[in-house]
C-alpha cells in the first residue's frame, strides 16, 4: 500500500515538474520574441519649459487652454489695455496702468497659481498620452512633456513611469535620455530618485542645472530692456520667418541710427514706473509660487532673494507696526476728546438741572413769601373791619 501511494506521489511531482518546465520554457520564448535587438536604444526627449499645454477644465464642456496661450486669447489680452495705455502718458497713474496690465494677464494667466505649498489648482491639468509606436531608432524620440510649474521631483515621477512604459513598449531593457533647459533639471531630479540602472546613455541641451541667473534676476526685480539683445534676437529669427532676409538690413540700420536705443530708453522708464505694482499684483501672486520656476534660479540667488525678502519683510513691519501705533495713538487721543466733551455734557447738564431746581424751589419761596406776606396784610387789616 505504501508503495503504491509512494509511486503515485512520485507521479505527480515529475508531472508538476514537467508542467513548471514547460512554461519556462514558453515564457522565455515570449520573452525573446518581445525583445529588440536591434543595438539602438530608445531615446526618450525630456522637453523644455512650456511643453506641454495646460487646460482649466480639460475634457468638460468648458475646457480652455491656460498655456500656451492662443492667438484669440492674446487678442483678448491686448484690446482692454489700449485705452489705459493711451491715458498713461496723460495722467501718469502707474499703480492704475499697472493694475490694468495685472487685471488683464490675471483672467488669462491667473489660474496657473499655485498655493502657499507649491500645489496646483485641481481644475488645471494636462493631457497625458503615452506612446503606442514601438517604432524606434536613432532619427525618432518619444516626446516627455510635463507641467513647467510643478516641482521636478514629483515630476520625475512620471518620468520613471513614461520611461518605463518605453521600455515594455519596444522590449528594450534601458533608454537614452536627450534633455533641454528646464527637462535637464527634470533628468537629474530623476536620476537622484531612480538612479541611472535604465538609462543607457544621457544628452544635456542647454540645461540650466545649476540654474540660470536670469531667473533670479526676474524674481529679484532686475529688469532691464537691452537693445543688442533685442537686435540680435530679431536678426536671429527674421530667417525663419517669410522675406525675414528683406527685413534684417533694415534692422541693422535702425540700430545704427540708434532708433532702438532711444525706444528702449523709453521702456526702461515705463518698467520702473510699473515694476513694484506689477510684481506685487502680477508676477509674485501668479508666479511666485511655482516650484518648477525656483528650480531655475541658482542656490545663491535663492537665498539672497530669501534674506532680501526677509530684510524687506521686517522693514514692512516695522513700518506697519509704526503705523499701527500711529493709528492706535490717534485713536486714543479721539477717546479722550470724547471721554473729555461727554464729562463737559454731563456737566453741563448737571448745572442745568440745578439751575431748573434752584429756580423751582425760588419760585415755590416767592409764592410762600407772596401768601404770608397776604395773611399778614388781612391780620393787621381785622381790627379796623371789627371797629367799624
Amino acid at each position: 500500500m505504501k508503495g503504491q501511494v509512494t509511486k503515485r506521489l512520485r507521479r505527480i511531482f515529475a508531472f508538476a515538474l514537467c508542467l513548471c518546465l514547460a512554461c519556462g520554457a514558453t515564457f522565455s520564448s515570449h520573452a525573446a520574441q518581445n525583445q529588440c535587438d536591434c543595438g539602438v536604444s530608445p531615446i526618450v526627449y525630456v522637453a523644455a519649459l512650456g511643453s506641454a499645454t495646460l487646460y482649466l477644465d480639460a475634457g468638460t464642456p468648458a475646457e480652455r487652454v491656460l498655456f500656451r496661450p492662443t492667438d484669440e486669447a492674446t487678442q483678448q489680452l491686448v484690446m482692454p489695455l489700449l485705452l489705459p495705455a493711451a491715458r498713461y502718458p496723460l495722467d501718469r497713474n502707474a499703480e492704475a496702468f499697472a493694475g490694468s496690465i495685472a487685471n488683464a494677464v490675471k483672467g488669462m494667466l491667473g489660474e496657473l497659481a499655485m498655493d502657499e505649498n507649491g500645489d496646483s489648482n485641481p481644475r488645471v491639468t494636462t493631457k497625458t498620452t503615452l506612446p503606442a509606436d514601438p517604432a524606434h531608432g536613432i532619427d525618432k524620440d518619444y516626446y516627455f512633456g510635463y507641467d513647467f510649474r510643478v516641482d521636478p521631483m514629483v515630476t520625475a515621477d512620471r518620468l520613471h513611469e513614461f520611461i518605463e512604459h518605453v521600455e515594455q513598449l519596444t522590449g528594450h531593457e534601458k533608454v537614452s535620455l536627450r534633455a533641454s533647459s528646464l527637462g535637464g533639471i527634470v533628468t537629474m531630479a530623476y536620476l537622484q530618485k531612480y538612479g541611472s540602472g535604465d538609462i543607457d546613455a544621457c544628452i544635456f541641451q542647454c540645461c540650466p542645472v545649476l540654474g540660470v541667473a536670469v531667473a533670479g534676476d526676474l524674481f529679484n526685480k532686475k529688469i532691464k530692456l537691452d537693445p543688442d539683445a533685442l537686435v540680435r534676437y530679431g536678426v536671429q529669427v527674421l530667417p525663419q520667418v517669410d522675406n525675414g532676409e528683406l527685413l534684417k538690413p533694415l534692422i541693422q540700420a535702425l540700430d545704427c541710427a540708434g532708433v532702438f536705443d532711444a525706444l528702449l530708453g523709453v521702456g526702461d522708464a515705463l518698467v520702473d514706473d510699473l515694476k513694484d505694482e506689477i510684481y506685487e499684483q502680477l508676477l509674485i501672486p501668479v508666479f511666485g509660487r511655482m516650484p518648477g520656476l525656483w528650480a531655475l534660479v541658482p542656490l545663491f540667488l535663492v537665498l539672497g532673494l530669501a534674506l532680501g525678502w526677509s530684510w524687506s519683510l521686517r522693514r514692512q513691519v516695522s513700518l506697519r507696526t509704526a503705523e499701527l501705533r500711529q493709528e492706535l495713538e490717534h485713536r486714543q487721543q479721539a477717546e479722550d476728546a470724547r471721554r473729555q466733551l461727554e464729562q463737559r455734557i454731563r456737566r453741563a447738564q448737571r448745572l442745568e438741572s440745578l439751575g431748573v431746581l434752584a429756580g423751582g424751589v425760588a419760585g415755590v419761596l416767592a409764592y410762600t413769601a407772596a401768601v404770608f406776606a397776604l395773611d399778614i396784610s388781612e391780620t393787621r387789616a381785622l381790627p379796623r373791619l371789627l371797629r367799624r
